[in-house]
C-alpha cells in the first residue's frame, strides 16, 4: 500500500513535448480561422507550455490577444516570437511577420493613449465649466485645456463649443464666444432643450454690445429648462437702457 502511494507521488509530468506543442498550435489555428480566438489562445497557450523555443504558438498567441483587444499582452507576446523565430529555418514569415504586426499594435495603443488624454482634458475642462458660479481662474483654466487638446491632438474644438463658449463669456473674451456659442447653438438643432445654449449666445452678444442679437438668443432660451436665467438677463438689459435713457 506504501509502495503504491510513492508511485502516485512519482508521476512523471510532461513539460516538453515538441510534438503536442505543434498539434496544438494547428489547433489553435483553426479555432482561429473560426473567430474563436478565446479557446485559439487557450491552445496556443497550452503549446507554448509544451515547447517553448516554438516560435509559432506566441505569435499565435499576440494574434489572439489583439483580436481579444488585449494590446499589452499581444505585445509581450509578439516580442516572444520575434525572438525565438530570428535567425531560425522555415521561421522567416513568422519574424517578418510578427515585427510588422507588432509596430501597427504598438501605433494602435499610442493612438488609444493619446484618444485617452484628450477625454481626461475635456472631461477636467467640463467638470470645471459646470460650477456655478464660474469663476475665471477656472474658466481659464479650462479654457487652457481646451485649447491644448485643439492645437496638441489635432481635435476638433467645434464638438466642445458650448464649453468654449462659456469660458470665453467668464473670461470677458465676447467676440471669440460669440463664434463657439453660434457654434454650439448650430450644433444642437434638434435637441429639445437648446436653451443653455442660447444663453451662452445672449452672453456673447451682451458683452460685445450686440444688443439685438443678444435679446433674441435669451428670447430663444425662454422656451427651455434656463427660461429664468433668460428673464434675468432680459430685465437686466432693459434696466441698463432704461438707466442710460433716464
Amino acid at each position: 500500500m506504501m509502495e503504491m502511494e510513492m508511485m502516485a507521488d512519482t508521476v512523471e509530468v510532461v513539460t516538453f513535448d515538441p510534438d503536442r506543442s505543434r498539434m496544438l498550435s494547428m489547433q489553435a489555428d483553426s479555432l482561429f480561422k473560426a473567430s474563436d480566438y478565446e479557446m485559439a489562445l487557450e491552445r496556443y497557450s497550452e503549446g507554448y507550455e509544451l515547447d517553448s523555443t516554438y516560435a509559432k504558438n506566441p505569435f499565435g498567441q499576440a494574434r489572439s490577444y489583439v483580436r481579444l483587444n488585449n494590446l499589452k499582452a499581444a505585445m509581450v507576446s509578439y516580442r516572444k516570437a520575434i525572438e525565438l523565430a530570428e535567425g531560425v529555418e522555415g521561421m522567416g514569415n513568422i519574424f517578418d511577420a510578427a515585427r510588422e504586426e507588432r509596430r501597427v499594435v504598438e501605433a494602435r495603443i499610442e493612438e488609444e493613449q493619446g484618444a485617452q488624454a484628450v477625454n481626461d482634458k475635456i472631461t477636467r475642462a467640463t467638470t470645471l465649466l459646470q460650477a456655478e458660479p464660474l469663476s475665471e481662474s477656472a474658466a481659464n483654466t479650462a479654457f487652457e485645456l481646451l485649447e491644448d487638446v485643439r492645437m496638441n491632438a489635432d481635435y476638433d474644438s467645434s464638438q466642445v463649443a458650448f464649453y468654449y463658449a462659456k469660458a470665453l463669456n467668464a473670461l470677458g473674451r465676447s467676440q471669440e464666444a460669440t463664434h463657439y456659442a453660434q457654434l454650439a447653438v448650430d450644433q444642437s438643432e434638434g435637441q429639445p432643450d437648446r436653451s443653455a445654449y442660447f444663453i451662452q449666445l445672449g452672453l456673447a452678444h451682451m458683452g460685445a454690445e450686440n444688443e439685438d442679437a443678444a435679446r433674441e438668443a435669451f428670447t430663444a432660451a425662454k422656451e427651455g429648462s434656463w427660461a429664468s436665467w433668460a428673464e434675468y438677463y432680459l430685465n437686466e438689459m432693459e434696466n441698463a437702457n432704461a438707466e442710460a435713457g433716464g
